[in-house]
């Protein structure tokens, strides 16, 4: 898998800055980060709970090369600023059936 350089950072637009289309799996920015942990938080929800807490305790279990994929039925913007107040960076794209798939990860 190719990793890019900080400075050419994969735009939400979901195409290089090239305007190459993109895969989801091509978002790896930096060489730091080699793993995604994967959340999917649609099952929380359908039994009414909330996201927040299961979000927060896998988000404090990443070691440092890792980051989260996270599936969820929204878009999750408070998420997102929250966790960019925190030095993640953050990028999403539209899954095929609805839901968001969103990934944050911390450059060194």
């Amino acid at each position: 898998m190719e990793c890019r350089k900080s400075y050419d950072r994969i735009p939400a637009t979901g195409r290089s800055k090239k305007n190459v289309p993109i895969s989801k799996y091509s978002l790896m920015t930096s060489r730091s980060i080699r793993k995604f942990r994967k959340l999917d938080v649609r099952p929380v929800l359908q039994k009414g709970g909330s996201p927040f807490p299961v979000i927060m305790a896998k988000v404090e279990t990443l070691r440092p090369a890792e980051g989260l994929e996270l599936t969820a039925p929204f878009m999750p913007a408070p998420l997102v600023e929250l966790l960019g107040s925190r030095g993640f960076e953050s990028k999403m794209e539209r899954g095929d059936d609805g839901s968001w798939i969103c990934w944050f990860w911390k450059e060194k």
